[in-house]
């Protein structure tokens, strides 16, 4: 459970100048995610852990075993089960946001400020750091190589929470996530998103957006389909 504060709302408004004020906190990127993961119709296959998930295991790696399900521990909290096929992995390093994703046995990872082909060192540290904890060394998660995903880019450095967000939207909502095609990204989408974020976490409901039609849409700058209801008027 999160305590969002005024101050951290107004962390998500739009403007048309991105400062420092509008970097996205561990608390609204940990409480959107868990709202999404509510309200997905795959919610029983596809899971995350909070963004305190890292920083707890490069700190102390012992003390991961509380971000997971327990079955010998009734919790009255939501905590993803140690098997899940899908499971997303926010990482905050440096002031930057990206997701590593756990899709079976395979590590991939989505970062809106990244354009290399191959993984760099530091994220092939931080993917020791996640596999080493004796959560993820089992035999349902082995461990493999990290490979870049496709994704949408940014224009400036502090939306790289929006991105995450909007990665890990895709991810649980989408019914083939790992064939999205990242293409044709919408003009202004971290503006767009920011809006859907803010309007989900104020009226509790994430529309989805991606109804299992056949074609399924797409994200795209000519059809966004991301507008959200109105939102309430601050208080």
């Amino acid at each position: 459970c999160y305590i969002i504060t005024p101050q951290e709302i107004s962390r998500l408004r739009p403007t048309v100048i991105y400062t420092a004020s509008k970097f996205l906190n561990d608390t609204i990127i940990s409480t959107t995610l868990r709202l999404f993961q509510h309200a997905t119709p795959f919610r029983h296959t596809r899971h995350h852990l909070p963004s305190y998930f890292f920083t707890t295991a490069y700190a102390n790696p012992a003390r991961t075993a509380q971000f997971f399900q327990d079955p010998n521990t009734r919790r009255n909290h939501y905590r993803p089960p140690l098997e899940a096929h899908l499971l997303l992995i926010p990482i905050c390093w440096e002031r930057h946001w990206y997701l590593m994703i756990r899709r079976g046995h395979n590590y991939t990872y989505q970062d809106s400020n990244d354009h290399e082909p191959t993984p760099d060192g530091t994220k092939l540290a931080h993917l020791h750091i996640v596999q080493q904890t004796k959560e993820h060394v089992t035999a349902c998660t082995r461990q493999g190589p990290l490979t870049p995903s496709n994704c949408f880019k940014e224009k400036y450095g502090v939306n790289c929470g929006v991105f995450l967000l909007l990665h890990a939207y895709v991810q649980l909502f989408h019914p083939q996530p790992e064939q999205y095609q990242w293409t044709d990204q919408p003009h202004n989408i971290e503006f767009t998103f920011r809006h859907f974020i803010l309007t989900c976490l104020r009226t509790n409901i994430v529309p989805n957006l991606f109804p299992q039609q056949t074609p399924t849409p797409r994200i795209t700058s000519a059809q966004p389909h991301m507008e959200p209801p109105p939102s309430p008027p601050y208080r």
